[in-house]
């Protein structure tokens, strides 16, 4: 298992698979900023994960994206 920490890009859906399984998939987004080696230019890299919650479907009303 890994820790991902970042943004929700949408709300979490729950899938039903063709043998009965739900899932849980969501997004998430994660801004890295950095310094480019010799340079004070500031670079953003911005990194996409997919993911997959198999325990439970109740997690899925937590997972809601908020607009500030």
């Amino acid at each position: 298992m890994q820790t991902i920490i970042g943004r929700l890009t949408a709300n979490a859906t729950i899938k039903e698979l063709k043998d009965g399984r739900k899932v849980v998939t969501f997004t998430i987004a994660q801004n890295d900023r950095f310094k480019v080696k010799g340079s004070d230019e500031v670079q953003q890299l911005t990194n996409f994960y997919n993911c997959s919650y198999w325990i439970s479907t109740g997690i899925a009303s937590h997972l809601k994206k908020v607009c500030w």
